[in-house]
């Protein structure tokens, strides 16, 4: 791995990095339901307007983000948007996203519909919600 490498690289496959840099170039987004989809996020937010920061995704370019997920937004990590607000709710880690994908998109879009979605999904909290979720 030479020294330019994103750090964010070192934690993962070099299958998850090319799947990454192809989804990039593609412009790709992932469809979580009618209005919602996932989509790569490609800057972080320190662009403010009003109470609305502002992000660079791979599929959408120019996207507003809510304050509290704002603060996690970093290249590579991927971004839960609601096209229909035209608004980022949460951000999730790629390993995270991974996970969501294989088992988890119906707890993802039941948390987004009820509001309860955490601003920041990565592994650990993924395994908090999945244990709060099958108590009900």
């Amino acid at each position: 791995m030479d020294k330019h490498t994103p750090s964010l690289f070192k934690k993962l496959s070099q299958k998850d990095i090319e799947n990454i840099r192809e989804a990039i170039k593609a412009k790709k987004y992932w469809k979580l339901d009618e209005t919602k989809i996932y989509t790569l996020v490609l800057s972080r937010a320190r662009i403010k307007v009003k109470d609305i920061f502002l992000v660079k995704t791979a599929s959408h370019g120019k996207v507003e983000v809510l304050p509290q997920p704002a603060k996690y937004c970093r290249k590579y990590r991927i971004l839960v948007y609601d096209t229909q607000k035209s608004l980022g709710l949460s951000v999730l880690t790629w390993n995270a996203f991974t996970e969501v994908m294989k088992k988890y998109n119906s707890l993802i879009l039941e948390l987004s519909n009820s509001g309860l979605l955490p601003p920041y999904l990565n592994t650990r909290t993924l395994i908090k919600l999945k244990k709060g979720h099958s108590k009900h």
